[in-house]
C-alpha cells in the first residue's frame, strides 16, 4: 500500500472538514445576526406599541377636556344671559328714575344747589324707610 491515497484521503477529509467548519460559522453568524435584528424588531415594536398607547390615552384626555369646556361655555352662556337680562331690568329701573328725576319741577324754583339737595335729602329719606 501507498501513503499516497491515504494522504490525499487525509487531504480531502481536511478540507471537508475545514468547509464543514467555515459552513458551520457563517451559519451561526447568520443565525445570531438574524436573532439580534428579531430582539431589535421586537423591542421597537414594543416602543411602537407603548407610544401608540399614550398618544392614545392623550387623545382621550383632549377629548374629554374638549367635552368639559363645552359643557362649561354653555353654563357660562347661560349665566351671561341671565345676567344681561338682569342688567336689562335694573337698567329700565335707572332710567325710569331718572326720567322721573328729570321731569320732577324743581324744589326750589331758581336754585339748582337747593333743589339737589332738597331731592337727596327726600332720596335718604325713602331709604331710611325702606324704599329704593
Amino acid at each position: 500500500m501507498s501513503i499516497v491515497p491515504e494522504i490525499k484521503m487525509l487531504t480531502v477529509a481536511v478540507v471537508g472538514l475545514a468547509a464543514s467548519l467555515a459552513g458551520n460559522a457563517l451559519q451561526g453568524h447568520l443565525y445570531l445576526q438574524q436573532r439580534d435584528a428579531l430582539t431589535e424588531a421586537r423591542t421597537t415594536l414594543t416602543h411602537s406599541a407603548e407610544a401608540t398607547d399614550l398618544a392614545q390615552r392623550a387623545a382621550n384626555s383632549c377629548s374629554a377636556s374638549i367635552t368639559a369646556l363645552g359643557t362649561a361655555a354653555a353654563v357660562q352662556a347661560g349665566l351671561a344671559t341671565q345676567a344681561r337680562e338682569f342688567a336689562n331690568k335694573l337698567a329700565g329701573k335707572h332710567a325710569a328714575a331718572a326720567d322721573k328725576i328729570l321731569s320732577t319741577p324743581p324744589a326750589v324754583p331758581g336754585n339748582d344747589c337747593a333743589s339737589a339737595q332738597a331731592r337727596v335729602s327726600d332720596m335718604l329719606a325713602a331709604r331710611k324707610k325702606g324704599g329704593d
